[in-house]
């Protein structure tokens, strides 16, 4: 649908307000991909790994002393 104008100053003031939604969108475009590279840094990335593991060993842990105390 093609919007029409009645003056020069409305073309202004819409063409004035889509440069200010393009910066807005720069920025927010920015922002996301800083936010994206921080949580993709190598130490986010293992220190998830690193719970992971400290989850598994410490459930391989309990099971080996139940196994153990019920063998008694």
């Amino acid at each position: 649908m093609i919007k029409q104008y009645n003056s020069f100053e409305e073309i202004d003031v819409h063409l004035k307000i889509l440069s200010l939604q393009r910066k807005i969108d720069k920025e927010s475009l920015k922002f996301n991909l800083e936010q994206s590279m921080t949580d993709l840094k190598c130490s986010n990335v293992f220190g998830g790994f690193n719970s992971f593991m400290q989850q598994k060993m410490i459930t391989w842990l309990i099971k080996r002393l139940v196994k153990l105390f019920r063998k008694d």
